[in-house]
């Protein structure tokens, strides 16, 4: 996944030190699920209200994970963002629109790409561009 992101950062035309802190994010965006080690993410089965909020806590501690790690800032602001939504529905801030950064997009995008493509003028040019020869 973060070489997947990196392309697409590299493809949203950003600075060698955003696309390197989206490829790190990228890496290590779920550190926060797996230091927490919750019971119920072993089991496939839809969540208690108890469990959610406990859930929505690991972007947090991802980002707090990433600081004792000295990671570059960037990188630990999009481990915390990367349950963000355009609508402001995500967690753990409920940014939304422009205050979710376009960078973060790239971050995940298995979960994000399709709903940023939907909203993000920035993402529509990217779509429609051309693909570059190679």
């Amino acid at each position: 996944m973060a070489e997947l992101a990196a392309h697409l950062a590299r493809r949203f035309g950003l600075a060698p030190p955003d696309v390197d802190a989206i490829t790190e994010a990228a890496m290590l965006h779920d550190i926060g699920l797996y230091t927490m080690t919750p019971a119920y993410h072993a089991f496939p089965r839809p969540l208690s209200f108890e469990a959610r909020l406990d859930l929505w806590r690991h972007p947090v501690i991802g980002e707090q994970q990433m600081a004792k790690r000295d990671a570059m800032r960037h990188a630990q602001l999009r481990v915390r963002w990367h349950h963000e939504w355009w609508n402001g529905s995500g967690y753990p801030d409920m940014l939304a629109f422009e205050d979710i950064p376009v960078a973060r997009a790239s971050c995940e995008p298995s979960n994000c790409m399709p709903r940023c493509f939907v909203i993000d003028p920035i993402a529509r040019r990217w779509m429609s561009s051309k693909p570059s020869k190679r």
